[in-house]
């Protein structure tokens, strides 16, 4: 029934009447197209300047010692790599198609390899030689009509271990599996005749219990709501439910407590506009709205208003008392998604915002109301020790930005005691993007934070990516071991270890 519904308002059967009139140049060939941009991206912007082809296997030394406990692990990293083609390029970070890239970690170095996903987009386009659907937030000349999001779907956001395969995914989009050491493409996930193609979002959680959760958001359908899934450990569905929303909003991710699931509505509502993305109009008094899903009946049973912020990422959350905390990376508006990132290939195009905080709202289950500390660091890509996923906790790891750096722009690592205030952080120095880092927990440890921190960034003054692990409790000491390859990578977004 719910994949019936989704398929007739979302035009699945060819007809594209209700996505068309309120999104033409998503799913339209008549939108007014981006004007075509140079291959000859300024140096800052080497990150989205994207690959062309897939990178066969290179080995790097360590420098320094790559502990014993990961030596034999596998890193990868998932974002937009393919953002130009037959001179016409992407204008949104979001849209490139899909790109994994593999670190196999030896006690002597590392071996990169990196593939696009053969989405069914990748495959028709490499045909065509041409891109041929506009993205979310891309207008490309002449573009072909898209019956779903099933056909512009780039697999592009954040991968998933599952079963021996990796999902890679998506925000709108039914995942697709790889192959965990070859990178080969395997196919779409089979959610079921009811659900396969139903939009499935690149954030699912883990729970305690080892099933996952994750949502769909299906509101561009015309009505405002989600779908809540909730999954076996090995993939499967285990249960679903609709869930409407009071109104249309952005939702990129949720928080999970041990009883609830937690939604941020920011004061982004839909109108006109000539992509997907620029649709979403900020509007600033409405303010923002958490809402609170007992995951037991799947059901909304508080909603609490709160002043007008932005969110793509959480970390970890738990219940205390009448109150759910919630860490979060909080932006003051959207800009950085409405504006900064739909300009990745015009520095003369830059708009300056202002870059997320850490911060922890307190939502009081008895009163409804929502309180808001913040820290001091600027910090995106939360991750945290997953041993205390919905207990409380005090760290809180992810991207930063060194003191004094002029560009304002996420350089560093940074590890934040939530309870104290205190943080520390290594930079990679003003001419560096650092990607999300991940998290892996010491064996024979259950102190909080004992653990390694692995992440990767790109040098744009040197034109080199790389990969640097540290130890969890040490950050500010530099890295245990690092590599440098002698090419760059495409900036991406999540990642995954094995």
């Amino acid at each position: 029934m719910l994949r019936r519904e989704f398929l007739k308002k979302s035009t699945y059967l060819g007809t594209c009447a209700i996505i068309a009139s309120q999104c033409p140049a998503v799913f339209g060939a008549n939108a007014k197209p981006q004007p075509s941009h140079s291959s000859a991206i300024q140096s800052s912007f080497l990150g989205w300047q994207g690959v062309t082809d897939n990178i066969d296997p290179h080995f790097e030394p360590w420098q320094g010692e790559l502990p014993v406990q990961l030596q034999g692990m596998t890193f990868f990293r998932n974002g937009p790599g393919m953002q130009e083609r037959a001179g016409q390029r992407y204008s949104h970070w979001f849209d490139g198609d899909g790109f994994v890239n593999q670190f196999k970690f030896s006690q002597h170095g590392v071996t990169h390899q990196g593939k696009f996903t053969q989405t069914q987009k990748f495959v028709e386009e490499s045909k065509a030689g041409r891109f041929l659907y506009n993205g979310a937030g891309s207008i490309i000349t002449n573009a072909k009509p898209a019956k779903n999001t099933q056909v512009f779907n780039t697999a592009n956001t954040a991968l998933l271990p599952m079963a021996g395969e990796l999902w890679a995914m998506w925000e709108a989009g039914t995942p697709y599996r790889l192959d965990q050491e070859t990178l080969a493409t395997k196919g779409q996930v089979d959610f079921g005749s009811e659900l396969n193609g139903v939009p499935f979002s690149a954030h699912p959680h883990a729970d305690t219990d080892g099933t996952i959760w994750n949502f769909g958001d299906i509101s561009f359908t015309g009505k405002p709501c989600i779908v809540v899934y909730q999954l076996t450990a090995q993939g499967g569905i285990k249960r679903y439910k609709l869930l409407p929303l009071p109104h249309h909003s952005y939702i990129h991710d949720f928080a999970v407590t041990e009883q609830y699931l937690i939604f941020y509505l920011p004061p982004m509502l839909q109108q006109l506009g000539e992509t997907y993305i620029e649709r979403f109009k900020w509007q600033k008094q409405l303010g923002s709205r958490v809402l609170v899903v007992d995951k037991h009946s799947l059901q909304v049973v508080n909603q609490m208003e709160l002043e007008a912020g932005f969110v793509f990422h959480f970390g970890n959350s738990w219940q205390q008392n009448n109150e759910l905390v919630v860490n979060l990376c909080l932006y003051p508006d959207a800009t950085v998604m409405t504006d900064v990132m739909a300009n990745i290939d015009n520095n003369q195009n830059r708009i300056a915002h202002e870059p997320a905080k850490a911060a922890q709202l307190r939502l009081n289950l008895v009163t409804n109301k929502v309180s808001i500390n913040w820290a001091e660091p600027y910090m995106e890509f939360l991750q945290f020790d997953k041993r205390f996923a919905a207990k409380s906790s005090a760290l809180q790891y992810g991207v930063g930005i060194s003191k004094n750096n002029p560009h304002k722009e996420f350089n560093a690592i940074t590890r934040l005691n939530t309870q104290s205030g205190q943080s520390q952080s290594y930079s990679f120095g003003d001419t560096a993007h650092v990607e999300e880092p991940l998290f892996i927990a010491k064996t024979n440890s259950n102190r909080e934070g004992q653990g390694y921190i692995i992440n990767t960034w790109l040098d744009y003054g040197s034109a080199k990516s790389g990969v640097a692990v540290f130890d969890a409790e040490k950050i500010g000491q530099g890295p245990l071991a690092s590599m440098q390859l002698p090419y760059h990578l495409p900036l991406g977004f999540h990642g995954a270890i094995v």
